[in-house]
């Protein structure tokens, strides 16, 4: 049963990456925004390793395993970035041990929000070995939040650095627009509503989608929210949208398919929305 939302802690998977450090940063500024914990976890994965017919401790049988020694090198280093950033927060690290996907998919049933960096995530690579990322917006029980690094240069100050929702008018949009608008208010940015319902450019079209956003407006005041209209899924929008600087995209769980498209691999490209985050909501 996952726990109430209001004190679940903030979750992160670190496995020792620099999108796992990023992801570690971003999942303390949303803890502190939401009073709980933060939980940082790295997964040892021993389910090949232990005798089915024994009952074994997986933690003695992993005790001396490199791959423990570096968890516990990656918490440490992980831990220490939390805190250099300052702020009351609570974090407690552990080393957890199964098979990663379905380990971070439990821990995900007891979390507010889960932060995964996104290293590694290629469509071959999807295909071929998987991706725990992108395995996880699909199948997490919570929120799931794939982190980027930032990049280090190529844009302005002055330009606005976006969040972007992809809604449809469906029964998912009000969480999405909740979550998208309280990650503005966090980060202080401007907001793109996206339609991808498809439903065309006419008038009455553009029309219910202002009278939305005036709706979403009233609720959330400190925010700017512009609205547009996309012929095709998100993705592909943002794809278009080349000199668009995009922080954030928040989608619904129906969207989490498009999480690869949008990441694509964790390398530096022409696209100035080339190195945006995703927020899966359910």
């Amino acid at each position: 049963m996952p726990m109430p939302q209001s004190s679940a802690p903030v979750v992160v998977g670190i496995d020792g990456s620099a999108t796992a450090l990023e992801a570690a940063r971003w999942g303390a500024a949303e803890a502190i925004s939401r009073a709980v914990p933060l939980r940082l976890i790295h997964v040892v994965d021993v389910e090949a390793d232990l005798d089915p017919d024994l009952d074994e401790d997986p933690a003695a049988v992993a005790r001396d395993w490199p791959e423990t020694t570096r968890g516990l090198q990656a918490l440490a280093a992980a831990s220490t970035a939390v805190y250099d950033l300052g702020g009351p927060i609570s974090v407690e690290s552990q080393i957890v041990y199964g098979e990663v996907d379905s380990t971070l998919v439990d821990e995900s049933g007891h979390a507010s929000l889960l932060c995964l960096g996104s290293t590694g995530i290629t469509p071959i690579c999807r295909r071929l070995l998987g991706s725990t990322a992108a395995n996880l917006a699909e199948r997490g029980r919570c929120p799931v939040a794939v982190i980027r690094t930032p990049p280090d240069t190529g844009t302005s100050t002055l330009d606005p650095h976006w969040i972007v929702m992809a809604v449809d008018g469906g029964p998912d949009d009000d969480r999405i627009v909740d979550y998208a608008l309280d990650e503005a208010r966090l980060r202080r940015a401007p907001v793109l509503a996206v339609d991808v319902s498809h439903n065309g450019h006419d008038a009455e079209d553009s029309a219910d989608l202002r009278h939305r956003v005036s709706r979403w407006q009233e609720h959330h005041p400190s925010v700017r929210v512009y609205p547009v209209h996309a012929p095709t899924n998100i993705a592909e929008f943002l794809n278009q949208q080349a000199d668009l600087c995009v922080q954030l995209a928040v989608l619904g769980s129906t969207d989490a398919r498009h999480v690869v498209a949008i990441l694509g691999a964790d390398r530096k490209t022409g696209r100035q929305n080339s190195r945006c985050s995703v927020l899966v909501v359910r």
